[in-house]
């Protein structure tokens, strides 16, 4: 989700927390360990900041709605750098942005760059559109991610594939896609039911996530049916092709031959999930 560029909805959703709230500046931000991005922004032309200097860490540190009345008087804040410099954030007001799980994952948050007083009113407006956002991200989510496997879905990922496809070809650095096929995975389903299945796929899932490999290159996605297809660096030989089946280097091929190649590496059956 980081790295997922804005839209028309949240873009319009900013635009309607900035209106009601009555502040020139709005956001949508996320943070991980290295950035906090701005997943949607009205008012403000950056698109990240450290996370060093991000309010919004505060916000996610909490379960509750953070609201800064003037930063200039604030301890935590006086010496931020947003705050002596641009964008001269005063008023800072943000809610969290909870997943399915109860991680805070970011804030929606407004800004201004005169001290205000923020209404009790006001702050539970913020939270309610928070909540809308919170839950539309979560349906995002669901259509992105495999709710089993917890790989994301095929189309997804030839999406994701497309930048690190363009930096290879760029740095003349080869790429390879590893496609995974769980052999004779129906009769599981066939023979001990659904939840037999299911938790066999999550254990294949979590045994890939551990292997080093995925770890040094974490674009792994569902192919056709529940077939995981992995992206990863050349690995300077062909692999045990009883277990898996290595697709020549691709980094230098354009991205409709990496999504044949995907396609051709992981064909559909009738009989398999």
């Amino acid at each position: 989700m980081l790295n997922h560029p804005g839209d028309a909805y949240l873009e319009r959703l900013v635009r309607l927390t900035s209106t009601v709230l009555e502040t020139p500046i709005a956001l949508i931000s996320l943070v991980d360990g290295d950035r906090q991005w701005f997943l949607s922004h009205h008012g403000l032309d950056t698109t990240e900041t450290p996370p060093e200097m991000a309010f919004c860490a505060h916000t996610i540190a909490s379960d509750e709605t953070m609201v800064v009345p003037d930063a200039h008087q604030d301890p935590r804040f006086c010496t931020n750098p947003l705050v002596i410099h641009d964008p001269k954030i005063c008023f800072y007001a943000g809610a969290p942005l909870q997943s399915r799980n109860g991680h805070n994952l970011g804030t929606l948050c407004v800004i201004d760059r005169l001290p205000r007083h923020f209404s009790g009113n006001q702050v539970r407006l913020l939270e309610d559109l928070a909540l809308l956002l919170s839950r539309e991200l979560e349906l995002r989510r669901q259509a992105i991610v495999h709710p089993i496997s917890g790989f994301v879905q095929r189309s997804s990922f030839l999406v994701q594939a497309e930048p690190e496809i363009g930096r290879a070809r760029l740095s003349g650095q080869p790429l390879a896609l590893l496609a995974l096929q769980l052999d004779h995975f129906s009769q599981v389903r066939h023979r001990w039911g659904q939840a037999a299945s299911d938790q066999a796929l999550r254990d294949v899932a979590a045994f890939l996530v551990l292997r080093r490999q995925l770890r040094q290159s974490p674009l792994a996605g569902r192919g056709r049916r529940s077939r995981p297809a992995h992206r990863r660096h050349h690995p300077g030989g062909r692999g045990d092709r009883g277990q898996a089946e290595t697709q020549p280097a691709l980094g230098r091929a354009p991205v409709h031959e990496l999504r044949d190649a995907a396609a051709a590496a992981a064909p559909s059956r009738d009989n398999d999930r």
